[in-house]
């Protein structure tokens, strides 16, 4: 058998067994030219009992398929690497800049949600009657620089506690494989992320209470920052939360200091 098919192999100008075999298994280590025998077995070294085996399999697929002269499908897939490991993660750059705009996002639907009636749990009266905004509107450009620069290295430390909480440990504990984004998981897990940023101080009484109102930022927010965990990693989705913390918050701040009246509550008593 193996004259007929080293024969054959050579007229027809196909690779030998032993060029399959190392084809299938990539040696990790040169090839001695003199033909001295290694000890370090350069085929299968460095690879566990049951790769070996697969590879094996597959040597002996592409050998029948190569006698047969019918394609190896089988054998092609176990030697051909999946989409999944090969798949390159996205740049944080690329992550930075995606949760960049979902804090900007998150800007526009505070001042757009009073005139569309949106109930959300954040409206204009969370910035104006915000003490630390309240300062910034005449606080001196020095000043005002190095509260912004303290405040964003603040926005960062939310995100190091709510990502590992809300995104990485119910794909640990309950999604069942690393392929597609498991939203049968991520969005409950985010509703519930989303819905425990409406445990808030009441603004009269001054005490903590459930806010009867809908935590669009969040949901939204949390969606994304599900999507890169599984794809990219726990730390992209924390990138990007901090990231949109730090945009929507420096924001906040530079349109309540050079545009106030973009901030005044609209009142609806007043005739037209």
């Amino acid at each position: 058998m193996d004259v007929f098919y080293y024969n054959t192999a050579m007229e027809k100008g196909q690779p030998s067994r032993r060029e399959l075999f190392q084809k299938i298994i990539p040696s990790k280590h040169p090839q001695k030219e003199d033909g001295a025998k290694d000890n370090n077995n350069p085929v299968i070294a460095g690879i566990s009992r049951r790769k070996f085996i697969e590879y094996t399999g597959a040597t002996v697929a592409n050998l029948a398929a190569s006698q047969l002269k019918v394609p190896s499908a089988h054998a092609n897939e176990i030697t051909s690497p999946s989409t999944d490991e090969t798949k390159e993660k996205q740049s944080y750059a690329l992550t930075a800049t995606e949760g960049a705009l979902m804090g900007a996002a998150n800007v526009v639907i505070t001042l757009g949600s009073e005139k569309l009636n949106l109930p959300s749990n954040r409206s204009k009266e969370d910035v104006t009657k915000n003490e630390f905004y309240q300062k910034i509107v005449d606080m001196p450009t020095g000043k005002f620089i190095a509260t912004i620069s303290t405040m964003a290295i603040a926005d960062t430390i939310p995100p190091l506690v709510e990502e590992p909480l809300f995104r990485w440990l119910p794909n640990y504990a309950f999604t069942r494989t690393d392929k597609g984004n498991a939203w049968e998981v991520g969005v409950p897990s985010t509703a519930i992320f989303a819905l425990l940023h409406n445990y808030r101080k009441d603004k009269e009484t001054g005490k903590y209470d459930w806010e009867k109102s809908i935590p669009l930022h969040q949901f939204a927010g949390g969606l994304l920052y599900w999507k890169l965990m599984r794809e990219n990693g726990l730390s992209h989705s924390i990138v990007a939360h901090a990231m949109a913390n730090i945009t929507a918050g420096t924001l906040c701040s530079l349109s309540a200091r050079k545009y106030p009246k973009l901030w005044e509550k609209e009142n609806k008593n007043t005739p037209a």
